[in-house]
């Protein structure tokens, strides 16, 4: 039987804590600094404490000289969320909350890691063993265990600002226009139909961002959305680098393929 993936959950003082050994700044899921405004005896207290929490729970031990180590599982962790090649950030936005909930992975050559903020000041880490876990780690959490009860509408493509017109229709409750619009870019009635009344009754949006960079290479970003909406559907709609936008249904496959693309 497989293990399962390292996982581990941090405090902010523990993860701040572990970076100051490795000499790296937080990258991702750090809203603010619980330590500003200490002076430098109380970090130090600060630090102290999440040294004797991080050695409580093995994560942290000492050699015979005194010399910290970090656990190697833990160690390799913060490497890749330290120096990613590739990072994933999804904030996903529902009508009922005010904050969004935040969602990261990192890759860094051929490992990955999931991060999670599971509470105020908590920081859950997760060695992912491939691209495939990444992939529907990220779809499970923009779905947020909502069934999609619609079968999957046919992938389409629109140019971004006939998307970016429907949406603003949208938001400003003008459910007519939205279909008209669609319909004018050139979807038949029925498609049209149907990806407006998806957008004019959203129930959660997720903001996807994918940025890949390498050593010898500039920086890569794709960006995407995942809408769902009621009666129970979801698109993924994904900008491409000619500025028109692919619709598709948002299952692990098509979060799959922007991964291999981006990496």
């Amino acid at each position: 039987m497989p293990m399962a993936p390292f996982s581990v959950v941090l405090s902010h003082a523990e993860l701040a804590y572990l970076l100051s050994l490795l000499g790296a700044a937080p990258l991702m899921g750090v809203d603010h600094n619980p330590f500003d405004g200490f002076n430098a005896k109380e970090i130090a207290v600060a630090h102290a404490t999440a040294r004797d929490a991080l050695r409580a729970r093995d994560l942290l031990r000492l050699d015979a000289e005194g010399h910290q180590l970090v656990n190697n599982d833990l160690l390799h962790l913060l490497e890749i969320y330290t120096r990613p090649d590739l990072l994933i950030t999804a904030y996903r936005y529902t009508t009922e909350e005010d904050l969004p909930l935040a969602w990261f992975a990192y890759r860094r050559n051929s490992g990955a890691a999931i991060h999670t903020r599971p509470g105020d000041l908590l920081h859950a880490f997760m060695r992912a063993p491939d691209a495939p876990f990444v992939a529907e780690a990220l779809a499970d959490f923009c779905a947020s265990d909502v069934t999609v009860s619609l079968p999957a509408s046919a992938p389409l493509t629109l140019p971004g600002d006939v998307m970016a017109t429907a949406r603003a229709y949208a938001d400003a409750g003008q459910a007519d226009q939205v279909a008209q619009v669609l319909r004018t870019a050139g979807l038949d009635d029925v498609a049209a139909t149907a990806l407006a009344a998806e957008l004019n009754h959203p129930v959660a949006v997720t903001a996807i961002t994918f940025v890949a960079t390498g050593d010898n290479t500039s920086a890569r970003r794709r960006d995407a959305t995942y809408w769902q909406s009621t009666p129970p559907a979801a698109r993924l709609i994904v900008y491409t680098e000619t500025g028109a936008v692919q619709i598709s249904s948002g299952g692990v496959a098509e979060f799959l393929a922007i991964f291999n693309e981006m990496v």
